[in-house]
């Protein structure tokens, strides 16, 4: 029996609006509401090859990943990469971060760790990726704060904060001395809601959904299903999947022989006995070969900040199914690398499916045109972007991989 999920008017799970109410108090306990915190008189890193990064939540919360990315880059680039992540000190086995060099990963339980950690370490910038944590980043004084977001649902929905987290959420938007994002959208946000300016970086895609060898689209075999692929968690209204799953429940009605794969973080508290190939936060490298076996990706939130399992789908050559109006406007051009519907259209999705299913050809040319967009978020293309756009922020300059790293990067408006 399906069951109503534990989540708060934040779209958060109930625990992490306990951290929410943590940070609020926090902010104001502050001097004069921030009015103590001086923003500006950072110390200098200008030859610091250090860098902090600040990952809000446990990785299994949606846009963690692309957190822990960007440490990924900065450390295989040469920086001395040390993470922070918060709000995980609870959290069972291993530290959940790409296995790359960091100096070290530290699990902290509150905000009052974090100022502590970082006020004791030597000057280096702070990479910052979820707006609640930029005081204690602030308070601790010891390196220039970098705020860094993909998209998260407390940043743009305001009908879902009280006055006191409004307030919250405009004071803390004014701390970081810079600000980067891996969408078009929020940079957006950034500048119409907070009047800040950031710097756009492209996001970088991990290399392995390029290495799936997602065949040419041909007719399927005899008692071969066509598979449509769901990626997200249906605890939260917004990923859109209380409008996919019924969709793809007519398109089976209507005589399609259709298998739904489910991916998810975890497990579902809403469609729960779906009759479904379900995978419950499969390692990375099982979710490429799902996705390799896959015929489309249908991704259908109502808003997002840029949606990285569609690019990952057009980067191995599945074609997509997915929703526009946010994050996806930068790259879906519908009928050009995907299939475009309006958000919480459910006729609309059911009626792409179908087309995907019945037309060869055009999701042969969704797959060559998708291909040739994800190409653009390649780490070898998109990391230089990040390196050089983090290396004018904090003035730290390259070292000899960073130099390598950047050497073929031009201003060509990828940062602006």
């Amino acid at each position: 029996m399906n069951r109503i999920p534990d989540v708060d008017r934040y779209g958060f799970p109930l625990g992490m609006s306990i951290e929410f109410r943590r940070a609020l108090r926090r902010f104001e306990r502050s001097a004069l509401t921030y009015g103590g915190v001086d923003v500006r008189c950072r110390p200098s890193v200008r030859r610091s090859r250090r860098v902090n990064v600040v990952i809000p939540f446990p990785l299994h919360y949606g846009g963690m990943r692309v957190q822990a990315d960007v440490a990924r880059t900065l450390a295989e680039a040469g920086y001395e990469v040390h993470v922070f992540l918060m709000r995980a000190a609870d959290e069972p086995g291993p530290d959940p971060v790409p296995p790359v060099p960091f100096a070290r990963v530290v699990r902290v339980a509150d905000q009052e760790t974090l100022c502590r950690y970082l006020a004791g370490a030597p000057a280096a910038g702070t990479v910052v990726g979820g707006w609640i944590d930029y005081l204690p980043a602030a308070q601790a004084g010891t390196a220039p704060v970098i705020g860094y977001c993909g998209g998260e649902p407390t940043l743009n929905e305001d009908s879902k904060l009280d006055a006191r987290m409004l307030t919250f959420r405009a004071a803390a938007h004014r701390l970081p001395d810079h600000l980067l994002t891996c969408s078009r959208f929020i940079q957006l946000v950034y500048h119409c809601r907070f009047g800040r300016r950031s710097t756009y970086v492209p996001v970088s895609l991990d290399a392995g959904a390029f290495a799936v060898r997602r065949p040419r689209p041909a007719p399927r075999r005899r008692g071969a299903s066509f598979r449509v692929l769901l990626m997200a968690w249906d605890g939260l209204a917004d990923k859109g999947l209380g409008e996919a799953i019924p969709a793809l429940r007519n398109v089976c009605r209507a005589g399609v022989d259709l298998r739904i794969v489910w991916v998810t973080p975890k497990p579902p508290v809403v469609f729960v006995g779906l009759d479904c190939e379900l995978h419950v936060d499969p390692p990375r490298h099982e979710v490429f070969r799902i996705l390799g076996s896959c015929d489309v990706l249908l991704y259908p939130p109502r808003v997002d900040g840029l949606g990285l399992p569609p690019l990952e789908a057009m980067a191995a050559g599945v074609p997509v199914v997915v929703t526009g109006g946010s994050g996806s406007a930068e790259f879906a051009r519908d009928g050009v690398n995907a299939l475009v519907v309006p958000p919480g259209d459910a006729g609309a999705i059911e009626h792409a499916v179908r087309r995907m299913e019945c037309d060869l050809e055009l999701r042969a040319a969704l797959r060559a045109r998708g291909r040739r967009t994800a190409a653009r978020y390649h780490p070898r293309n998109a990391a230089p972007a990040l390196l050089a756009a983090f290396g004018r922020v904090t003035g730290a300059g390259a070292g000899p991989g960073i130099r390598a790293a950047t050497r073929a990067h031009t201003e060509d408006g990828w940062t602006r």
